[in-house]
């Protein structure tokens, strides 16, 4: 019987060189890419977000930035009762090292986020903080001697005690802030801290800051309602003008005398700026007057102003204390001395000087301190926060169409029942998305910033 004859043995082959080649880099191309898809899912799934603060809080606010105003204003619709006071929430701040106070710096950028300057004491270096309202989260972004370090620019020994200005938005969508050193100044003989100032920009969502310039002059404050940042410089008053598309700087000396510095300076959407004027006056006092200057700072105008010193030695005089933008253009301002006045530029944003009127005082019973001033839909009413002689904080709301005042107290107080002594409270303007005004200062108890939003109910 014939058997079927067995199939040949199967024959083990080696692969070649070259196919081992091949095998290798496909397999390490499906590896990389399941690497890759890996990665991207950990990432959409665990760390991205469309829309997170990068303190880890999720970010709920508009996704569209406003668009450029004044100073950063924010016109909102007037409660139903104006002259009420707001309920008082205080912001917990984080901690910078030596932070003693925020001497009026703040300010928003256009996204609605609060940014305020912690000023230290002794030799230290100053901070920025950023308030997010949507998520109650402040969080440090940077502090000035870390920011000259990382620009190439700081020198060993160097001071920046203070961030002073406001912080407001330049029509680039940045924001613009000085600092500044108070080290070896001397008022009685002109002269300026040892380190003067620096001019900053950030962009809002930026890590490091933008060294723009360094001054001999202490910077104290800043405004920008066009392309250009105006800056004050003591002592002397000196007027910076930095101009956000060219990047040039230059600078004008307004004059001061016996040591004053006005804590705000103003300018308006045509690019004017309004500087207070010391000169000797009669019987040994100070003529005081309010200068305007154009975009090429050509003075144009010069305005006597009365009720600024408040009977004080100039230097311890601080000169425009508070303002606000209305939706006319103007600008309403109040004095040390409590004394409200109007800066109005002519219709049609003409080449015009703008007229100054004196509108009265802030406070029903005359002369007072007040060193905030916000207004709600920038035409009718304008409000600010006062002391009372017995040290009660008071609501004031001037009405801009009958001149008068109105005052209310304003409930301060702590959950811990702590004594509130002698606290001290500035800042304009600066208004979150939701219409409400943030006012900050210090804690003479503790030495410690604060940080206080006023939430006004509709």
């Amino acid at each position: 019987m014939m058997t079927a004859p067995k199939p040949p043995a199967a024959i083990a082959s080696k692969p070649s060189p070259r196919a081992n080649t091949a095998l290798r880099v496909v397999i390490a191309f499906w590896g990389f890419v399941a690497l890759l898809l890996f990665g991207a899912f950990f990432y959409a799934v665990f760390v991205w977000s469309p829309s997170t603060e990068d303190d880890g809080q999720p970010n709920r606010e508009a996704s569209t930035p406003a668009p450029f105003t004044p100073d950063g204003t924010r016109h909102t619709a007037p409660p139903p009762h104006p002259t009420a006071a707001p309920r008082i929430e205080m912001i917990e701040l984080p901690v910078v090292k030596g932070g003693s106070a925020i001497w009026g710096s703040v300010g928003r950028d256009t996204r609605g986020r609060i940014w305020m300057g912690v000023s230290t004491h002794g030799h230290g270096s100053a901070a920025l903080v950023r308030y997010t309202p949507q998520t109650g989260r402040a969080i440090v972004h940077g502090d000035v001697l870390g920011q000259l370090k990382q620009a190439g620019v700081y020198h060993d020994g160097q001071s920046q005690i203070k961030i002073h200005s406001r912080i407001v938005p330049g029509p680039d969508g940045r924001l613009y802030f000085t600092s500044m050193d108070e080290q070896g100044e001397d008022a009685a003989s002109q002269t300026p801290p040892l380190w003067g100032s620096h001019l900053w920009r950030l962009a809002p969502n930026a890590q490091h800051w933008e060294h723009l310039a360094h001054t001999r002059e202490a910077l104290i404050a800043v405004s920008c309602a066009s392309r250009y940042v105006y800056a004050l410089g003591y002592f002397g008053h000196v007027l910076y003008q930095f101009d956000t598309r060219t990047d040039s700087l230059r600078s004008v000396r307004v004059g001061s005398v016996g040591g004053h510095i006005s804590r705000n300076v103003l300018s308006d959407g045509r690019g004017h700026a309004y500087v207070p004027r010391l000169e000797p006056g009669a019987a040994g006092g100070s003529a005081v007057s309010l200068v305007e200057f154009d975009a090429q700072l050509n003075e144009v105008a010069n305005t006597p102003i009365n009720h600024y010193l408040g009977g004080k030695d100039p230097a311890a005089s601080h000169g425009i204390t508070g303002f606000v933008h209305m939706r006319d253009g103007s600008i309403v301002f109040v004095t040390h001395e409590g004394c409200l006045y109007r800066i109005a530029p002519p219709p049609g944003n003409g080449p015009t000087p703008a007229a100054v009127t004196e509108l009265g005082f802030f406070h029903p019973d005359g002369s007072r301190y007040v060193a905030s001033m916000f207004t709600y839909d920038g035409t009718r009413h304008v409000m600010g926060v006062s002391m009372t002689r017995k040290g009660q904080f008071e609501w004031l709301t001037f009405d801009l169409t009958t001149l008068s005042a109105t005052a209310a107290p304003l409930a301060l107080s702590y959950d811990d029942n702590r004594i509130i002594w002698k606290h001290l409270l500035y800042g304009s303007i600066t208004r979150d998305n939701d219409g409400h005004a943030y006012v900050v200062g210090t804690d003479m108890k503790t030495g410690k910033p604060l940080c206080f939003k006023m939430i006004v109910e509709r």
